[in-house]
């Protein structure tokens, strides 16, 4: 998935504006995700620590989609 994803974003087929409306709802109610599928966390972060290396998205956008600090922690506090 990491190849693709970054393929996409290289050659100009993913934006910014993509990532935003693609992940903004998921992320909102990831801790609901995460009651039925607890690796939902992990993927999250597999995913994420992708897309903010790549520059798509902030750290602090991603928080700010969570609302529970503690849960931004879990998924957001492995990404350096």
């Amino acid at each position: 998935m990491e190849e693709l994803l970054v393929a996409c974003v290289d050659k100009g087929q993913l934006t910014k504006g993509d990532f935003e409306t693609g992940l903004g709802e998921t992320l909102e109610f990831l801790d609901s995700i995460a009651c039925d599928a607890p690796s939902a966390w992990g993927f999250a972060t597999e995913l994420l620590t992708i897309i903010i290396g790549k520059g798509m998205l902030t750290k602090e956008w991603c928080s700010s989609k969570i609302p529970d600090a503690e849960n931004a922690e879990k998924v957001l506090g492995k990404i350096t």
